[in-house]
């Protein structure tokens, strides 16, 4: 990789220098020389977010023992984290975050959260710093690939369908065609014809990025396909319990977007239960 930076012609402040002193939790897969150290100083030294401050207001909040691997690149202008937080030793959860300064936006990578230890708002909060970091350091949105659990939990966060979603033009469709195939599956028992098309008609005729946001707020359960004979939202079922998967994004002055998150985060902080 060629690192974002060029070679300093003056010596790195000591003062910057002290700031990436950084002790044995936090690392970083890029060589941090002083070049490096300036750079990021430049990129975030005004909000007062160096490692150490950037990993904990991505992380702060979720409890655990935590460990940080930075990484400047491989993009031109991006910084990664990675964080595993451990319970006795025992890992809990594996998150990542992405800053694209050229783009403004913070990526959410892919996040694992270790059986036994889901329901303990580690999604939700991660979720909640993410955007907080974004209005501080003045970014425009977050970006995402959902999948599995995340395909039913993003959409319900307030999170927007991204036309790059469809960009894949040799790839089979990865969202709808997974839920038409679910809903096949699903007896009239349970899913009456006069719903099943409705929900057909929502796949087939709604190309707008809200077209998620109707999908999830459909109401009725049915026999869940992992655990079955439990019932299960049927939103759930179509989204979390198949393969769908889709690009999404939260804009900052999308009013409509960050009232759904708000309101998201109020109901899980409310039930002390998160994704």
């Amino acid at each position: 990789m060629t690192p974002p930076y060029g070679s300093i012609p003056s010596p790195l402040d000591e003062a910057i220098r002290a700031r990436f002193d950084l002790g044995g939790t936090i690392s970083f897969k890029t060589p941090l020389d002083d070049a490096a150290m300036q750079w990021w100083h430049d990129k975030l030294g005004a909000y007062d977010l160096y490692p150490r401050e950037l990993a904990e207001a991505l992380t702060g909040g979720t409890g655990f023992d935590r460990t940080f691997e930075f990484q400047i690149g491989p993009g031109p202008e991006e910084i990664r984290l990675i964080t595993r937080a451990y319970d006795n030793g025992v890992e809990a959860f594996v998150s990542g975050r992405s800053l694209l300064f050229d783009e403004k936006v913070i990526h959410l990578d892919k996040t694992t959260v270790q059986d036994g230890y889901k329901g303990l708002k580690v999604g939700s909060t991660l979720l909640g710093n993410a955007y907080r970091l974004l209005l501080r350091i003045e970014f425009d949105q977050l970006e995402l690939l959902a999948a599995w659990d995340g395909a039913y939990v993003w959409a319900r966060a307030g999170f927007l369908l991204s036309p790059k979603t469809w960009a894949e033009k040799d790839k089979p469709d990865r969202l709808r065609q997974p839920i038409k195939d679910r809903l096949e599956q699903i007896g009239w028992g349970e899913l009456p014809p006069v719903k099943k098309s409705a929900l057909l008609r929502i796949l087939d005729e709604d190309h707008e990025p809200t077209m998620l946001w109707r999908l999830v707020e459909v109401e009725g359960k049915v026999t869940s396909a992992r655990t079955p004979p439990d019932k299960v939202k049927l939103p759930w079922s179509l989204l979390a319990e198949t393969e769908a998967s889709w690009y999404g994004y939260l804009h900052r002055e999308d009013a409509a977007a960050v009232a759904r998150l708000q309101t998201y985060l109020r109901r899980n902080a409310a039930k002390g239960t998160g994704a």
